[in-house]
């Protein structure tokens, strides 16, 4: 019987250690990564461009070549705290086959803005403007919301502070936010996971969506923050 007390107390003292050790592991890794308040993760000033492209083939085994250009056109007013920028969204989309050759071009007047909590999207629809929530600040390793208000399945995760090495740019970013996030596609009517990195300083330098029908990474080629 004491035996078998002297085995409960030294199995419940190593638990105690574990743990102990744990809690002090998960702190320093927190405190290490998690922003201060200072990351400027989208940099809202007028004038600013981002040049994104990619690649994919889509269900009817065409390849679909992608590029985007963003670009901060200048300020616009929104009911409620935060900084709001009107910004012209430009997509040209390369389709190719055995029997097709064609090219297009999408254009679009959308919104990014920032508050106390979040960086934001803002998409026209229905006469009025849908926003997103795309990054939670200050970032945190950890922190979960729902990005879509009108979707609540829709989830995101700040997932880690990474380096992002951009082989168009040849260049390696320095902790950088990757935020994931789970959503319905419009489109498709498929839900899509989506990874997103933010680079300090800079905006959004690469994204990789993945959903049933199709899944493409675009990579920033050029930007110029003013």
């Amino acid at each position: 019987m004491k035996k078998q007390k002297k085995r409960v107390l030294i199995t419940s003292i190593i638990l105690v250690l574990a743990i102990t050790l744990l809690s002090i592991n998960c702190g320093d890794e927190d405190e290490s990564n998690n922003d201060t308040g200072s990351g400027n993760w989208i940099p809202l000033t007028n004038g600013s461009t981002w040049t994104y492209k990619g690649d994919f083939t889509n269900e009817l085994g065409m390849q679909v070549f992608v590029v985007e250009k963003i670009v901060i056109v200048g300020d616009t007013t929104v009911s409620g705290d935060g900084t709001y920028k009107s910004i012209i969204d430009s997509i040209t989309y390369t389709l190719k086959s055995s029997f097709i050759d064609s090219t297009w071009t999408e254009v679009t007047r959308e919104y990014l803005g920032k508050t106390s909590t979040f960086y934001k999207s803002g998409i026209p629809k229905m006469g009025g403007i849908t926003w997103y929530d795309i990054l939670k600040i200050p970032a945190k390793v950890g922190d979960t919301w729902q990005p879509d208000p009108a979707d609540t399945t829709s989830y995101a995760k700040t997932e880690a502070f990474e380096d992002v090495k951009i082989d168009s740019l040849n260049k390696t970013f320095t902790n950088c936010v990757k935020v994931k996030s789970y959503e319905l596609d419009e489109q498709s009517l498929d839900y899509k996971t989506q990874y997103a990195w933010f680079a300090d300083g800079v905006g959004l330098i690469k994204s990789t969506v993945e959903s049933p029908t199709a899944s493409f990474t675009m990579q920033l080629t050029s930007y110029t923050i003013k």
